[in-house]
């Protein structure tokens, strides 16, 4: 039991293991709800990340995934390779209608490595998938530049973030 809340926009989080990470928004009446969290265990991706050109494993890569997001529920999970490039992803939504399956995507990524977002869905009637990723070597470059004002004076402690998303390319194996 949560006391001392507002009334209003509230995020709630939970996670539990062996179960997928959810948050949850939802607006907070004023006089206060009562929440029903139904844990769901989920599917599960495994398989090994590799270089495309040298079939070596690539320990160390970040495997995520976005199945099952929407404005809601975001249901996420993220593990790294081991030395062997294996890689166990667990608490994928599975779909609950394989006639009509909705697609996920997992995010692959590795220093020296252009990123991979293969889409896969993870059927409910078999909820352990093997996806075995190749990733392509890029040339690291360097970017350098500086945030200017208006006036042209440079701004210091500005943040500045960029996404490589266009270059994204599947290589499956």
């Amino acid at each position: 039991e949560f006391s001392n809340l507002h009334p209003g926009p509230v995020q709630m989080s939970w996670d539990v293991p062996g179960c997928l990470e959810v948050h949850r928004k939802f607006e907070l009446p004023e006089d206060g709800m009562e929440l029903m969290i139904e844990l769901v265990s989920g599917g599960t991706i495994y398989g090994y990340v590799r270089d495309e050109e040298t079939r070596q494993p690539i320990a160390g890569a970040r495997v995520s995934d976005d199945f099952g997001s929407d404005d809601d529920y975001d249901l996420y999970n993220v593990c790294v390779t081991d030395e062997s490039g294996y890689y166990t992803l667990s608490g994928i939504t599975p779909d609950q209608d394989d006639a009509e399956p909705s697609y996920g995507q997992v995010s692959v990524q590795a220093p020296g490595y252009q990123r991979m977002q293969p889409a896969l869905t993870v059927p409910e009637s078999s909820p352990k998938q093997r996806l075995d990723i190749a990733l392509r070597r890029t040339e690291m470059l360097p970017l350098r530049g500086r945030v200017i004002d208006e006036a042209g004076r440079g701004v210091p402690d500005a943040a500045v973030s960029f996404d490589l998303w266009w270059q994204s390319e599947i290589a499956l194996r």
